[in-house]
C-alpha cells in the first residue's frame, strides 16, 4: 500500500503527513479486553477522525495500549490529534460504559509515543501495527506457542 502524500482539497494541493502513535491505558491496566468495548473504541476513533479532518490508516487496540497510523494535513499537529482522540474517546467510553468509570476512573494514561513516518517506511509500519496480535487476535506478548 503506497501512501498518498498529496491530496486535492478546496484550497488546492495539501500535503498529508503520517504519524505512528502509541498510547496506553491509565497505569497500563489491561482493561480493553471485552469485544464490545474495543469495538466501541474503534468506532469512536473513526468518528473522531472524520469530525476533526484526519485519517486513521490502521489501528490496533490491545489490552493495555493502542497503536494507530494516522495521516493529517499541515493544519493539525500531533498533540492536537492525540488530545482529540484520547479526550473525546474517553468521554464517550465512560458515557456508554458507566460501570467502568467507577472501577477505573480514567481510560488513558498521560503521554504518548509519536513518530513521523516517511513514505518508504509506510508498509513496514502498517505490518508492524497489524502484527501486534497472532492469528487468533491474542496479544503476541501473552500468546503461547
Amino acid at each position: 500500500m503506497e501512501p498518498a502524500t498529496k491530496s486535492r482539497g478546496s484550497m488546492g494541493i495539501k500535503s498529508i503527513i503520517y504519524f505512528h502513535f502509541v498510547f496506553r491505558t491509565y497505569k497500563g491496566r489491561s482493561i480493553l479486553t471485552e469485544v464490545q468495548s474495543v469495538g466501541f473504541l474503534y468506532n469512536s476513533f473513526a468518528n473522531i477522525a472524520i469530525d476533526k479532518g484526519f485519517e486513521i490508516i490502521t489501528c490496533k487496540i490491545m489490552e493495555d495500549h493502542v497503536h494507530c497510523l494516522i495521516g493529517f494535513g499541515e493544519q493539525h499537529r500531533p498533540d492536537y490529534v492525540m488530545r482529540m482522540i484520547k479526550g473525546i474517546s474517553a468521554r464517550e467510553f465512560f458515557r456508554n460504559f458507566k460501570t467502568n468509570r467507577l472501577e477505573f476512573r480514567k481510560l488513558w494514561g498521560r503521554g504518548y509515543y509519536v513518530e513521523q513516518i516517511q513514505v518508504d517506511e509506510f508498509d513496514n509500519v502498517i505490518n508492524y501495527i497489524n502484527a501486534q496480535t497472532d492469528r487468533f487476535g491474542v496479544d503476541k506478548r501473552y500468546a503461547f506457542d
